[in-house]
C-alpha cells in the first residue's frame, strides 16, 4: 500500500469540500480521513476506495478496503505510538461504523454540517 495515501486522501478532501462551499470543515474531515486511510495502510489489503457526500445538512465519508476484518478501537496509554486512530474518529465524527461488503468493508463517519446551536 502506498505511504502517500493519506496525503493524497486529505488534498481530494480539502478540493471537494472547496467545491461544496464546506471549507470550514476541511481541517475536521481532513484529520478523520487521515486517520482511516493510515489505518488501510498500515494493517488492511488494498485496493483503498474513498467516497464522500455532501449536502447542506451531512458530510458522510466512506473508506474502503479489501480486508474483511473489522478494526479495532485499541485502549492505548499516554506513551503508545499508534492506536488512537479509531478513538479519534469516535471522539470528533457525529456517527461511525463499519459495514461489509461483498470483498472487505468500509469504514465510514458522518459530520454534521451545522452545529446544534445552528439549527
Amino acid at each position: 500500500m502506498d505511504r502517500s495515501a493519506p496525503a493524497a486522501a486529505r488534498a481530494f478532501t480539502a478540493d471537494l469540500l472547496q467545491c461544496y462551499d464546506l471549507d470550514h470543515l476541511t481541517d475536521t474531515v481532513q484529520l478523520l480521513v487521515s486517520e482511516l486511510v493510515s489505518n488501510v495502510v498500515r494493517h488492511a489489503d488494498g485496493p483503498l476506495l474513498i467516497r464522500i457526500a455532501c449536502d447542506r445538512e451531512l458530510v458522510r465519508v466512506e473508506v474502503d478496503d479489501g480486508s474483511p476484518f473489522a478494526p479495532v478501537v485499541l485502549s492505548s496509554s499516554v506513551l503508545s505510538e499508534g492506536g488512537r486512530g479509531l478513538r479519534i474518529v469516535a471522539g470528533v465524527a457525529s456517527r461511525w461504523g463499519v459495514e461489509r461488503g461483498p470483498v472487505g468493508k468500509s469504514v465510514w463517519f458522518e459530520l454534521d454540517v451545522l452545529s446544534p446551536l445552528d439549527r
